[in-house]
């Protein structure tokens, strides 16, 4: 593969990466905006299962892609998900935080040659956990905005170590 003069082969790949954390954010936040405005309200499932097919089935092939991933990867649940054009998004709070994270994580990582170890990993990820656990076992409910906040970090983190990954492994 050759390379352009003076872009490391490392940097076109994080900014490929990117690029597709890029779409996938984009495409979260543009579906519910290319259906009818309140024509998607309650999609809550189960992660792992298709159990919105008949809504889906109502909706340009775009958002029905976007909807089909998100209905796979996410529980839906509307009361912790946002909502754009009165639609619900196609996937909750936390993992539309996740998303944007790992969008931003890896624009940091393509600007700043930050890399990141285990340990680091791990910290980045204790505030999702915490949040997540605690709804699991106690008689607490995080709001949306603490979802979204505690998915970011934790994406961000993930995609800081996944840039150093990449790095290590075509540094081989």
């Amino acid at each position: 593969m050759r390379t352009m003069p003076g872009i490391p082969r490392v940097r076109k790949v994080h900014a490929g990466i990117l690029g597709v954390f890029v779409i996938l954010a984009a495409s979260i936040f543009l579906a519910p905006l290319s259906l009818p405005s309140n024509s998607v309200s309650d999609l809550s499932g189960k992660v792992g299962e298709i159990d919105n097919e008949e809504a889906m089935n109502e909706m340009n092939p775009f958002a029905h892609i976007v909807y089909f991933v998100g209905d796979w990867n996410c529980h839906q649940l509307s009361e912790r998900s946002f909502f754009l054009n009165g639609n619900e998004m196609p996937v909750c709070a936390r993992d539309t935080g996740v998303i944007l994270g790992l969008s931003l994580g890896m624009l940091l990582a393509l600007l700043v040659p930050l890399r990141i170890g285990w340990l680091f990993l791990i910290l980045g990820m204790v505030p999702l956990m915490v949040d997540g656990f605690a709804q699991l076992i106690l008689n607490y409910e995080s709001d949306n905005v603490i979802r979204l906040l505690t998915g970011g970090v934790a994406g961000v983190v993930l995609s800081i170590f996944l840039a150093g990954i990449v790095e290590r492994a075509m540094s081989l």
